[in-house]
């Protein structure tokens, strides 16, 4: 049976000679620690330094109207279809606006305006309401019964958007309800009720007015009661805003 002698024994210290040799093998494993992270940093300076000329070079061609990015799309144009190189003004901004191109050529122009783009309005020639009656609510206003059936639409269009809202007095009640052709989802037609079941003996035609404005179909409707008369006019220019009536 083999005899094993401590350090205490032997004279020797052998703690303090594993701990040299493993000292050794530590230092050995920091260094290349050390470079690793040197290496991991001075790759992270390259990468920043390159973002930081890639912003630099995208943001001055930006800056120079050189890229067109307002698309979502990165669009490099010619330097002769910058703006700001050439300037532009006009007398009256209130009539047209106007601006110049890199190859404008030098000089002054006259325009001529021949017609301004109006909204449409209608409004109604005279007194609305029945003569010496109370204009306090519809029934009185316009002299309505329980009998009495009403049906008015109006509809608008806006290029492909197409809405109405139509108003229906019937058993001394008023509805109103607001239809958007294709707004629903899988593009079914919206409808929306706006008013329901109101009765005419406490609806004001001022009242009537605001559920209009509110269905917000491209129109506005007032109704001024001074001179007893009603308007509705678009609320944009343009042919291809468009207003019409049915009493379907």
């Amino acid at each position: 049976m083999p005899v094993r002698i401590g350090g205490l024994a032997s004279g020797m210290d052998i703690d303090g000679i594993v701990s040299d040799l493993m000292k050794a093998e530590r230092t050995r494993t920091d260094k290349v620690t050390q470079e690793k992270t040197l290496l991991e940093w001075t790759r992270k300076a390259y990468t920043d330094v390159n973002k930081l000329f890639a912003e630099f070079i995208l943001r001055t061609r930006e800056s120079f109207g050189l890229t067109d990015s307002s698309s979502g799309f990165l669009v490099n144009q010619s330097v002769r279809g910058l703006k700001w190189i050439r300037r532009a003004t006009v007398g009256d901004v209130g009539i047209a606006d106007v601006s110049a191109r890199a190859g404008a050529a030098n000089g002054a122009n006259e325009l001529t305006v021949t017609q301004l783009a109006a909204n449409w309005s209608a409004a109604s020639s005279d007194g609305i309401s029945a003569a010496g009656q109370s204009r306090s609510n519809l029934a009185s206003q316009f002299g309505l019964t329980d009998e009495d059936v009403v049906h008015l639409t109006i509809s608008t269009g806006t290029g492909t958007k197409e809405q109405k809202v139509q108003i229906t007095i019937e058993n001394g009640m008023a509805s109103v309800i607001k239809t958007s052709y294709g707004a629903g989802e899988d593009g079914e037609d919206s409808v929306i009720s706006l008013l329901s079941g109101k009765d005419i003996s406490d609806l004001s035609l001022k009242e009537l007015t605001r559920q209009i404005n509110r269905a917000d179909i491209g129109v506005t409707a007032s109704y001024e009661e001074s001179i007893d008369r009603f308007f509705l006019q678009t609320n944009q220019t343009g042919a291809e805003n468009t207003v019409s009536f049915s009493d379907e």
